[in-house]
Formats: structure tokens, C-alpha cells, sequence
């Protein structure tokens, strides 16, 4: 799956995988979820799902509780009412190097960004990349083609 980045206009990032909206809410979740935890188990020093403060001060925290139905989250482009209207930003993954999230971007510098001459929307194939998420976990749930068991039309015996 495609995904991208942007800015929350805070301190965070948010990865977004663009989906075809077929998946409930429910599945979204844990999808998220699933991903989330497999990166925190790959890099347990550098990320943690652990909502609590206390033990996570040297960590990335990914909060995959975002994908739940009444959670909110500020849409690409759009300013928080804080002061100094930072902008939920989409960004590409390159510019992680150089984003610092104490600098947000404002409004004055994303339209200075948007109107500069070569401007690229890092998000331009967007919805291009939209995925059936059911599609993907059935997919990666059947593994690759050499790893995938046919079905024993015979049921096994109880007893």
C-alpha cells in the first residue's frame, strides 16, 4: 500500500493510507493496529503505542487509536486554532530529515510553499493509490503464491 505524511500542524505526523471507504470502522482499527504494533515490535527502543507519558519520553508514540469513529483528526491544508494558524501540512517522506515540529509551518509560509514556482503536491497520486483494505489483509493473510495452502475439502475428524 501507498501511504503519506503530513503534518498535524502540532507535534505529530500523521501516515495515511488512502482507502476506498468499503472497510468499517472496526477493521480500519485494527488494521492500524496490526501495523502499528509490528513496527513498535521491530523497533521497541525508538516506538511505543503506550498512550501514558510516563516511560515513553525517548519514544515515537503511534497512536493507531486516531482510527476510531469519533476521533478527530485536522484535514490536510487546514490551520489549527492555535496561535499562530499553523497548517496541517502533507509533506514527502524526504522532508522528515529536515522537519522540526517546534517550527509548524503557518499560513504565510504554506502559501509562500504552494505558489513557489515547481511546487509538487507530495500527495498529487493520492487518490490513485486508493486500496480496498479488505483486499489487503485477505492478501497478505494468504501469504505469497509459493506459501498458500489449498483448502482440505475434507473436514477433520473429531474424537
Amino acid at each position: 500500500c501507498a501511504s503519506f505524511v503530513k503534518t498535524t500542524g502540532g507535534k505529530g505526523l500523521h501516515v495515511v493510507v488512502p482507502l476506498f471507504p468499503r472497510a468499517g470502522w472496526d477493521d480500519c482499527r485494527m488494521f492500524s493496529q496490526i501495523i502499528s504494533e509490528s513496527v513498535v515490535a521491530q523497533h521497541p527502543t525508538r516506538f511505543t503505542t503506550a498512550m501514558r507519558k510516563a516511560g515513553r519520553e525517548d519514544k515515537v508514540l503511534i497512536d493507531y487509536f486516531r482510527n476510531n469513529r469519533g476521533a478527530t483528526s485536522v484535514a490536510a491544508f487546514s490551520t489549527r486554532a492555535r496561535p499562530g494558524l499553523p497548517v496541517s501540512l502533507p509533506i514527502a517522506w524526504d522532508e522528515l530529515e529536515t522537519f522540526t515540529p517546534e517550527r509548524p509551518y503557518d499560513m504565510a509560509a504554506t502559501l509562500r510553499l504552494v505558489r513557489a514556482a515547481g511546487y509538487a503536491n507530495p500527495w498529487r497520486d493520492y487518490e490513485a493509490s486508493r486500496v480496498d483494505l479488505r483486499s489487503v489483509v485477505l492478501r497478505d493473510q494468504a501469504g505469497p503464491p509459493s506459501s498458500r495452502r489449498t483448502r482440505n475439502p475434507t473436514p477433520p475428524r473429531r474424537g
